[in-house]
């Protein structure tokens, strides 16, 4: 049988998409049409700042373009993460494997690590 997709915090499912799909995804939320002169501009940007536009909800770091994110499928519509829910590979891999503790690019997480996960950040 196929392999039950990971759950988020709320209950809803996590996926695992690409930095670029998950800038994508930022831009659609915040009002861009995707496929118009004004997204791609905006989803270069982000390429060149090596940015996917979230924060890690676990360790407070940034996840970069060429990483993959685990993502909330329901958004912003629960009580439980008023913002998007995002996880980086390391954090997901660290949490449901018992993996290590740097994150990819081998820094430590943040002192200030929310470990309820009830925060995210957009920082494009």
């Amino acid at each position: 049988g196929a392999d039950a997709a990971p759950l988020c915090v709320c209950g809803d499912s996590l996926s695992r998409v690409s930095g670029r799909e998950r800038a994508s995804l930022w831009f659609e939320h915040v009002g861009f049409e995707r496929g118009t002169p004004r997204f791609e501009q905006e989803l270069r940007a982000a390429q060149l700042r090596d940015t996917s536009g979230v924060i890690c909800d676990m360790c407070d770091v940034q996840v970069p373009w060429s990483s993959s994110v685990w993502t909330c499928q329901g958004g912003d519509a629960t009580i439980l993460h008023a913002l998007s829910y995002d996880i980086c590979d390391r954090c997901f891999r660290q949490h449901t494997f018992g993996g290590g503790t740097a994150s990819a690019d081998g820094a430590s997480p943040a002192p200030d690590v929310d470990r309820q996960g009830h925060r995210s950040h957009a920082i494009l």
